[in-house]
């Protein structure tokens, strides 16, 4: 098998899997990056490690000085470093098809051997691990050296047989030395995300605390279950959040794609104090200008290139039987917002819209606010329309 290049053509590249440490690092949430289980995760793994791991095993593999993208606050070169690793041949068929069929087969058996390195253990003698990576880290030296110099690396484990096995098998290894380590419920990580505790959005206007426990319960032991209500209507506000005694149950929650209570399909995520309390503006921009000809399909489309789009709101006129022209659209990361409202004007087809942020409501009445929105569009279309015809006629010139 070649070794990595990183002049490798797109098809080649496909058949190599990209491994950040961060994918198995126990600090690390799911929303952030992390792959594998909670229970599964190692604390700090650095990229000499994976090497030396995958190595022993026999795959091909390469460093590279490289970092994810959700750590760019790291300057220290020495936690820096991509593993890339070849999971298919040349024809495209698995190099390793019974043991890593795929990349999480690769993540789960790293993440089960590191705990064994002799370095994690206090061997003397084994610091190759941990700080004789020098040269993969920088991408060079013997970065795919032989399985025989990096085997002697792992220590003997009795039983360990199984080469994709989860590090469960002997009760007082290291695995089970960690568990000291279980974040309490209610901490947060350093993104925000408080442990044990889930978001769940979307809910039934029939489902209640009830509903959530019995629902959550099958994970595992529920210690607080709440519907948001509205003190005015005295309604759900269709959310809620769900507490686990027991913070690694959260995981398997989320490792599940689909969840239904009540006979509605609900949205779970890692509940997260930066997000509370953010005002759903924030997300939303004001699209001005847009063509009688296009539709809520076409502002969606043209929106999903800057990220993802949670709703398209497309104004119309009862009477006319048409749109108004303008539209109000919804997103998942304010960064996109901020990026929008920055540029101002967007092409749709050769039509330049107009984008606003979302304002803070001022107006006293219903009425009130419908005269604002139509004030706006209309500026916003007669903006729209002279960004366009100047548009247009730039191109003319450059043709």
């Amino acid at each position: 098998a070649r070794p990595f290049n990183p002049d490798f053509s797109h098809a080649d590249r496909e058949k190599w899997i990209c491994f950040y440490p961060c994918y198995i690092n126990r600090a690390w949430s799911r929303a952030r990056g992390r792959k594998v289980s909670y229970s599964l995760a190692v604390d700090n793994p650095r990229a000499e490690e994976i090497r030396d791991v995958c190595a022993a095993a026999g795959m091909t593999l390469g460093v590279e000085n490289k970092i994810h993208p959700r750590e760019r606050d790291i300057y220290d070169k020495n936690l820096r470093g991509r593993v890339r690793i070849q999971l298919k041949n040349e024809d495209g068929s698995l190099r390793h098809p019974d043991n890593f069929p795929n990349r999480m087969a690769v993540f789960n058996y790293v993440a089960a051997q590191i705990p064994k390195l002799k370095t994690r253990q206090g061997a003397s003698g084994g610091g190759g691990g941990a700080s004789g990576g020098g040269g993969g880290a920088s991408g060079g030296g013997d970065s795919c050296s032989s399985s025989e110099k990096n085997s002697d690396m792992l220590a003997s484990v009795d039983g360990d047989d199984d080469s994709c096995g989860s590090g469960n098998k002997d009760p007082t290894g290291a695995a089970s030395q960690q568990l000291h380590c279980l974040p309490v419920a209610g901490a947060t990580d350093t993104a925000g995300n408080e442990f044990g505790k889930l978001f769940i959005g979307g809910l039934s206007q029939l489902t209640n605390e009830t509903s959530l426990r019995c629902h959550f319960g099958m994970y595992g032991q529920v210690e607080d279950a709440v519907v948001m209500m509205d003190s005015q209507t005295g309604r759900s506000r269709g959310f809620g959040f769900v507490k686990f005694r027991d913070p690694a149950v959260v995981d398997a929650v989320l490792e599940t794609s689909d969840h239904v209570i009540d006979g509605k399909a609900v949205d779970v995520k890692q509940s997260n104090i930066n997000v509370k309390g953010k005002s759903s503006r924030s997300l939303k921009i004001f699209v001005g200008g847009i063509a009688p000809e296009h539709d809520s399909a076409t502002v969606r489309a043209c929106f999903s290139q800057f990220g993802r789009v949670t709703d398209v709101n497309l104004m119309l006129d009862q009477t006319k039987q048409r749109h108004r022209g303008f539209a109000f659209v919804a997103f998942d990361d304010e960064r996109v917002v901020a990026r929008l409202v920055q540029l101002h004007y967007v092409d749709i087809c050769g039509r330049l819209v107009e984008v606003k942020a979302m304002k803070p409501p001022n107006f006293d009445t219903a009425a009130a606010a419908a005269r604002g929105q139509a004030s706006a569009a209309a500026a916003a279309a007669a903006a729209a329309a002279a960004a366009t015809s100047q548009y247009q006629q730039q191109q003319q010139q450059q043709q």
